[in-house]
């Protein structure tokens, strides 16, 4: 096979591969998100808040917190051999919705 055939062969054999899934979260327990924003970009959570005004209130609710504290989000990492924090489940797009309260 010539340099040329085997180029158009592999161009073409690439050209029908399905889109890479890097940003296809995992699903079950815990699963890596793999960069899935959940939410469409205009979404109030997606918000960026480093150029927005500080909140005049900021320094009290910050000493409220603790001056020398740093946020620890525990959305279900591992340590010390087992799991721990704020459990959650990634599901598929057809997972019936169902009321939720807290």
């Amino acid at each position: 096979m010539s340099i040329s055939v085997f180029l158009a062969t592999s161009i073409l054999a690439v050209s029908q591969l399905p889109p890479p899934r890097h940003n296809i979260p995992n699903l079950g327990v815990n699963a890596n998100m793999r960069g899935y924003r959940p939410f469409p970009n205009d979404n109030p959570w997606n918000t960026p808040v480093d150029t927005e005004l500080v909140d005049p209130n900021s320094n009290a609710i910050i000493t409220s917190i603790g001056l020398l504290d740093r946020l620890h989000p525990d959305f279900g990492a591992f340590w010390e051999g087992g799991p721990f924090g704020i459990p959650y489940v990634v599901v598929g797009k057809r997972q019936p919705l169902v009321p939720v309260s807290f």
